[in-house]
Parts: C-alpha cells; structure tokens; sequence
C-alpha cells in the first residue's frame, strides 16, 4: 500500500538555515537558487516557504508572471514521489503545477518523472547563473584577464594603502552602513532594481545567523565597496557586491580580493544571473565564465 505524502510548507526563517544548508548540500546544479543566502534574502519578497517530506526539501514561491510554483525537489529519498504528491495538491487546488528555476538536468528529470509530453520547459535566459573557475579570479592570469589585471593595476596606484578585510563583528556596523547608505544612494528606480536592494538589506540583516563569507574594502577608515557571499558544496556563491564606482578599477579588485580571501577551497565561483540587464551581462561576460547554467520555467500538464 502507498503512503500518502503529506505536504505541509512553511515560511522559511533564519532558523532553518541549517535545514536548508543541510539539503542544498546533496545537490549538485549548482544554481544560486539552491542556496541558503537566496533563500533568506527573497523569503519577504517572495513567500518562499520550504516542506521536508520524505528525506526531500521542496521551497514553494510566488513570483510574477508564474504565480504559485516550487522547486525541484532534493535531498536523499524520493524525488519522484514528491514531485508527483505536488502534482497531485496542484490539480486537487484546481492550479497549475509549476516548477521554476529549474536546472538543465532537473528538465530531465521531471521528463522522466511524468513523461515528455507532459512537460512543458520553457528557458529564461536572464535567469542562467555565470560560473568560473575560482582560480581564474583569483589569479587573472593570461592575456584573456589583462582587462581586469589593468583595472586592479589602476586601482592600486589610486589607492595605495587600500585593504580588504573580512567582515566580523568588530567592523559589521561600518559594513552595514555602508550598504544601507549605498542602497539609499544608488538603488534603481525600476522594479528589479528595487527588490534587489530590499533583498541585499534582508541578508546583511540576517548576516550573523548565517554561514555567509562577506568582505569590506577599506580606504583609511572609509568602507569603498562591499561583498558577501557563501560556500554550497564545490562553489562559492556571490549574492552581494557593492562599490563606489568614483573608484576606479575597484570592482575588479574587489573580485579579485574576495576570491583570493574565500575562494581558495571551493572549484567554480557562483556570480548568479544578470536579470537582463545589459551592463551587468557585459560585465559579467568579461571575468571568462567556463559554462553557464541554464535554468527554466516547468509546467506539468
């Protein structure tokens, strides 16, 4: 006899970011959506809420143009008798079953879960996340990085006795500040623009009850820029980067410090997606990522 699966999801709070690392960490698509930080961070924005059924974490959220959806499944048990129980809630409630932010290969899976021709995949290319390897930004070596060696060259000379350090609890108050002042300062007037800084607030928040990597850049006693990020699995995950751009060269040498500080165990760097915006897919084009990772929208009909 089967058992039925029961469903129950709540808010994600700060206190399950040990349940959330502990999943993610079975998984290996390697998308910023599978992070604790990305979860904390949209929690407000989007609902996200979390179920633990059978060995399995599913997060459920509401974003625009999809409605309610969920995650692929992961963890250690059954994936396919999860994602059919969602299956089953979805028509029972009379909605669509939607799985967003879906991984190349969790396509697949789904495919095989419920048949081919009952998924329908749909890619979004602003949502594809830019991997590198982690040595590339930390070295800039060869003549594919003389760009960023030029910008962190032209930085140094500007500012001399510049520093990066970690954030701790000593120097928090002068990094938060920081970033509350630069979101005040800089915060784009569009939509997108606006839930990133209402986000980038919620994790500096939150950045003591997490298992973040963070880092200020320092000129005299004056915070210049801002990075924070964590470790899942074999990649370091970037979800805050913030600098003064009257700096120049300074975002480079902020990758290039905050990979040189964080990134020495880890094999690929995270820098997550770029929304469609223009100026940031250049950018972020330009640090030579080694693959991009797809990720879709899934109906299943």
């Amino acid at each position: 006899m089967t058992t039925e699966i029961k469903l129950d999801f709540k808010p994600i709070t700060t206190g399950d970011a040990d349940t959330l690392k502990k999943y993610f960490q079975m998984q290996d698509y390697r998308t910023c959506g599978f992070t604790v930080g990305s979860a904390i961070m949209w929690q407000k924005l989007y609902n996200l809420q979390l179920c633990e059924s059978e060995n399995m974490l599913t997060l459920s959220a509401d974003y625009e143009g999809e409605g309610h959806c969920f995650s692929v499944p992961v963890g250690s048990g059954d994936s396919a008798a999860v994602a059919r129980a969602i299956y089953t809630e979805c028509k029972q409630k009379n909605e669509r079953c939607i799985f967003s932010d879906v991984p190349e290969e969790a396509v697949d899976l789904l495919r095989s879960i419920f048949g081919e021709e009952r998924v329908v995949a749909e890619h979004f290319e602003d949502w594809d996340d830019y991997v590198y390897e982690a040595t590339d930004l930390i070295e800039f070596a060869g003549k594919k990085f003389s760009a960023q060696r030029n910008n962190v060259n032209k930085f140094s000379r500007a500012c001399p006795n510049a520093v990066f350090k970690p954030i701790t609890k000593k120097n928090f108050d002068i990094a938060a500040e920081f970033l509350k002042n630069y979101v005040a300062e800089n915060c784009d007037k569009t939509p997108s623009g606006q839930d990133e800084c209402c986000a980038d607030l919620e994790l500096i928040d939150k950045y003591f009850d997490l298992d973040l990597r963070g880092g200020i850049m320092l000129d005299g006693d004056r915070v210049i820029a801002i990075s924070i990020g964590e470790k899942i699995g074999d990649t370091l995950f970037i979800h805050v980067e913030k600098a003064l751009t009257e700096y120049n060269g300074i975002y480079q040498a902020v990758v290039q410090s905050f990979a040189k500080m964080y990134a020495t165990d880890v094999k690929y760097i995270n820098r997550e997606e770029d929304d469609g915006v223009e100026g940031l897919r250049k950018s972020k084009l330009s640090y030579r990522p080694v693959f991009m990772l797809k990720k879709h929208s899934v109906e299943i009909i």
